[in-house]
């Protein structure tokens, strides 16, 4: 395999977490010393504090920096959009931004992709090696795969309770499948809490992480809009109606 020729695309999303994103420069780099053809790519969400381009410089290879203009407040499910819209391979790991995968799993997934031993119609989720719950929204799938669903609701903006429609949704389509891929998280767990204007995620053993709050208001209000969501996300002409990447982007690098 090139490693100047990715089969593969992992693609992060980053809001203010330049200690984990330094981890995946370290990754990539060794990625291309072993030879592996993966293309990283990050999306950054409207980080203010400390924006991507201050840890990921030009010159860098099979890279590749995308930023979001304004911090819409959690617009995870829009940058996930963004990221299968202008990812360069047709197969795409999409992951959290404190997410380890072994090498040998990497090494699994690309001579799968290149023998031709994963299908289209199934997407393909890892066991987690350290003991914490693991994240649902880890996920390698095909591309044409993702779009059948008609990506992400971005009407979830600043809300964490997406990726559960989204992956019910891609249920629909294709086959969750394990396939022996492990990774580990950089973190023990985390717990969601909310507070007027804020929606607040906190780390036992890490800093608080606070988003813009755009959604969240009275329980009833929620359940009332998150099953409205769900309903629609479930037919046919609410997916080829569903609008994505309404936002304003640039690609950096």
């Amino acid at each position: 395999m090139n490693v100047d020729d990715p089969i593969l695309t992992i693609s992060v999303t980053y809001y203010n977490e330049p200690k984990y994103l330094k981890e995946w420069v370290d990754q990539q780099s060794m990625w291309k010393q072993l030879g592996m053809p993966i293309h990283l790519q990050i999306i950054d969400d409207g980080s203010q504090v400390t924006p991507a381009s201050e840890i990921i410089k030009d010159g860098v290879t099979n890279t590749s920096l995308y930023r979001v203009t304004e911090d819409l407040g959690f617009n995870s499910h829009g940058c996930r959009n963004l990221a299968m819209k202008v990812a360069p391979t047709s197969w795409v790991l999409l992951s959290d931004i404190d997410i380890i995968y072994h090498l040998s799993t990497l090494d699994n997934i690309l001579s799968d992709i290149k023998d031709c031993r994963i299908s289209r119609d199934c997407y393909y989720k890892f066991k987690f090696t350290n003991s914490i719950l693991p994240p649902i929204n880890d996920f390698l799938v095909y591309k044409d795969t993702f779009w059948k669903t008609g990506g992400y609701d971005e009407e979830f903006v600043g809300v964490h309770y997406g990726d559960r429609i989204f992956l019910s949704n891609l249920d629909q389509f294709a086959v969750e499948s394990n396939n022996s891929y492990f990774a580990r998280s950089m973190r023990v767990g985390r717990r969601w809490t909310t507070v007027p204007g804020l929606l607040k995620t906190e780390y036992p053993n890490d800093h608080l992480l606070l988003h813009p709050e755009s959604f969240l208001g009275d329980a009833s209000l929620n359940k009332s809009v998150i099953d409205t969501i769900s309903s629609r996300n479930k037919s046919a002409e609410g997916r080829s109606n569903k609008k994505v990447i309404q936002f304003e982007w640039e690609r950096l690098i």
